[in-house]
């Protein structure tokens, strides 16, 4: 009796599985939006608010909207953070996109900016800004409105925008 109804579970699962295709919803069309992949920054790409102690970021985002980010610090140590993320498609203004980081690993916390993808440069070059907001420390992060430098309402300028270049 047990395995007839493994049968029926089995099957809706798979003909769930194949009736969502999750790549489809994930994967934009829209180049200025693929922001899954690989990316790196290192030496003056890196914004300047972190240069004194970060020599080299990488953050992976995947399509399944998970992330992972690499820091390697001028003291030859690293670190990694995780969690998952969404790109709000609709919130973009002049191709720069709203991105939230929900984080999940070493700590909870939530983090919020913009980026901008040049797909036309190869490799594709990342513009990204972003700031811790939750647990809140005091910044409020940029928006696609007000642009690149728009962090704590432009109070911190341009020294919070890294570059980042596609490596896969």
């Amino acid at each position: 009796m047990k395995r007839f109804f493994l049968i029926p579970v089995f099957s809706f699962l798979v003909l769930l599985l194949i009736g969502c295709d999750p790549e489809e919803i994930i994967t934009p069309d829209d180049p200025k939006l693929a922001i899954a992949g690989v990316w790196t920054a290192g030496g003056t790409d890196i914004a300047p608010l972190l240069a004194d102690t970060i020599t080299e970021i990488t953050l992976r985002f995947k399509a399944d909207s998970t992330y992972i980010i690499e820091q390697t610090y001028t003291s030859g140590l690293s670190s990694s953070s995780s969690g998952t993320f969404s790109v709000n498609k609709s919130g973009g203004v002049n191709d720069v996109y709203p991105v939230s980081l929900f984080q999940t690993l070493p700590a909870t916390a939530t983090l919020k900016g913009i980026f901008e993808i040049n797909e036309v440069i190869e490799p594709e070059e990342m513009t990204f800004e972003l700031v811790q907001t939750q647990p809140n420390i005091g910044f409020t992060p940029p928006t696609p409105e007000n642009g690149f430098g728009s962090t704590n309402d432009g109070d911190l300028g341009t020294t919070n925008i890294s570059r980042f270049q596609r490596v896969e």
